[in-house]
């Protein structure tokens, strides 16, 4: 869902509906960190909370800065919106990748 709202932001000219296609991408985004913080947790030893947490922020913060700055270049040579399309079009790729994983939609939470 992230990835085709971020196409319709990156495509739509229509104000209003480029407002919702943006509360939408912002939405999904905020419900994949919300999964993802809560499953690293859960799946977490007590003892290790910390560093796995420090360890992922600092992972995650220490690649923002290539993210950017191949995000500038694309910006550069093909232009922002063409950029926001790509990107929302290689995340609908790599979700829809793992569409036919059966463990991952049937996933149930089981923490040590």
């Amino acid at each position: 869902m992230l990835g085709i709202a971020l196409i319709v932001v990156a495509l739509e000219t229509f104000l209003p509906l480029l407002f919702v296609a943006a509360l939408v991408a912002g939405a999904a985004a905020s419900m994949a960190l919300v999964t993802y913080i809560t499953l690293r947790t859960a799946y977490s030893p007590d003892e290790y909370l910390g560093r796995i947490g420090s360890t992922a922020r600092t992972i995650s913060i220490g690649l923002q800065p290539i993210g950017l700055l191949l995000g500038g270049a694309l910006v550069d040579r093909i232009g922002g919106s063409t950029t926001l399309a790509l990107m929302g079009a290689a995340i609908a790729l790599v979700s829809l990748a793992f569409v036919p994983v059966r463990a991952i939609r049937s996933a149930t939470l089981q923490p040590f």
